[in-house]
């Protein structure tokens, strides 16, 4: 079975994930986040790692969901081993490019060969996780933002929500016809 979040819930999770990255850094060229567990294709990392520009690689064991995500643009590319996945993601890392790699296979198997390997991300996600950290919580505080549903038409003067709004549905393509989340200014 498919286990694929529907809009809006996989928007409003993709959204917390790349605030998470952005309340870390501003620049993620050059970085790797990873997510390696069962569940990890449905979470929105990746397409939160790619907007915020970074590569990822996203591990999961469920291989009809990881194509579904590919097919709904979160991937650049699904593969089978992690040396496919890091063959792909050094060359991108070293010219400071965004990549998406899905790796269809077993989690704690893949885990442990990158441990063997030397494989370090910059940020790592061990779960699915659905409160907001201290620091996204903070960041958004100091910046005056909420979740919120977009208006239609509505521009935005900095770089985070902007690139939000530009290319998130390059990632989730899903979005169509969809209502479109961003952070707003609190009221």
């Amino acid at each position: 079975m498919d286990e694929t979040l529907a809009q809006p819930e996989l928007q409003l999770r993709t959204l917390r994930w790349y605030g998470e990255l952005m309340c870390r850094r501003d620049a993620w060229a050059h970085r790797l986040v990873v997510a390696c567990f069962d569940g990890a294709a449905g979470m929105g990392m990746a397409a939160a790692a790619s907007l915020a520009g970074a590569a990822s690689l996203t591990v999961d064991g469920d291989a009809a969901r990881v194509k579904a995500h590919f097919r709904d643009g979160a991937f650049d590319f699904v593969v089978n081993t992690l040396d496919e996945a890091l063959r792909a993601i050094k060359n991108e890392v070293r010219k400071g490019k965004p990549i998406a790699i899905g790796l269809m296979g077993e989690p704690d198997v893949v885990r442990a060969e990158m441990e063997e390997r030397g494989v370090v991300a910059d940020f790592e996600v061990v779960g699915v996780e659905d409160e907001s950290s201290a620091e996204l919580c903070a960041w958004l505080s100091e910046q005056g933002w909420v979740a919120t549903e977009a208006v239609g038409g509505e521009s935005f003067q900095d770089a985070v929500r902007a690139r939000w709004m530009e290319w998130l549905p390059t990632h989730q393509r899903s979005l169509r016809g969809a209502a479109r989340w961003t952070w707003s200014r609190g009221s």
